[in-house]
């Protein structure tokens, strides 16, 4: 006995069968379509979209199950910024010897760079450099010895502000007292200079023969 209904094909509704078209979906009706054909292709026809709504953890990117891949992510991240600044600021270092030593001689002044604070000691190093900088101190002050590293520790201080940008001090430090300075320059700005605060021999009372 010809049964006298008939299955949709696409959405599976159950229609009399003098019907050509189903009363739900509108889908022309195919003869002979059973429960069982019916259902094999609604579901092969809707599997991707009902696969993903069956299965919400496929539809969460941030779910348990990807925590660890986020703090893995998240560390290397870290890694690559913190190699990056510490590039940076190797380079930076370089950058300011290169500034220091177009002026002054490497065999005399030692560079100490605090990145931090931006300051830059020219610190005299070896007995040479030392002696030089006492008798220029004590008996130059006003000569053109002093006012030629004067004009080394200015060229310095704008140099490094043309590389790395303001806010840069630089300063030659005292041979005989490391928490003072003979020159100190600020974006090629004086801030200390010797020759303005040193005292003359006429000053004490003694007279040039």
């Amino acid at each position: 006995m010809e049964k006298d209904y008939i299955f949709c094909t696409k959405c599976g509704h159950k229609n009399p069968r003098h019907n050509k078209f189903c009363v739900k979906c509108g889908a022309r009706l195919v003869s002979g379509a059973g429960p069982a054909q019916v259902t094999l292709n609604t579901v092969n026809q809707n599997s991707a979209n009902s696969q993903i709504n069956q299965n919400p953890a496929n539809n969460k990117i941030f779910n348990r199950n990807n925590s660890w891949m986020w703090i893995i992510l998240g560390f290397l991240l870290i890694i690559f910024v913190s190699a990056g600044y510490k590039a940076y600021q190797k380079q930076q270092r370089e950058n300011i010897r290169s500034c220091v030593y177009d002026e002054f001689s490497k065999s005399y002044f030692k560079v100490k760079i605090d990145q931090e604070d931006k300051f830059v000691n020219l610190v005299p190093y070896g007995d040479q450099a030392r002696v030089t900088l006492r008798i220029v101190a004590n008996l130059d002050a006003d000569g053109e010895s002093a006012d030629e590293i004067d004009d080394s520790v200015k060229a310095v201080s704008k140099k490094i502000e043309k590389k790395e940008g303001d806010g840069w001090t630089v300063g030659l430090q005292n041979p005989d007292n490391s928490k003072r300075y003979f020159w100190i320059y600020k974006d090629g700005k004086c801030k200390y200079r010797m020759q303005d605060h040193a005292v003359s021999y006429g000053d004490y009372g003694y007279e040039d023969d």
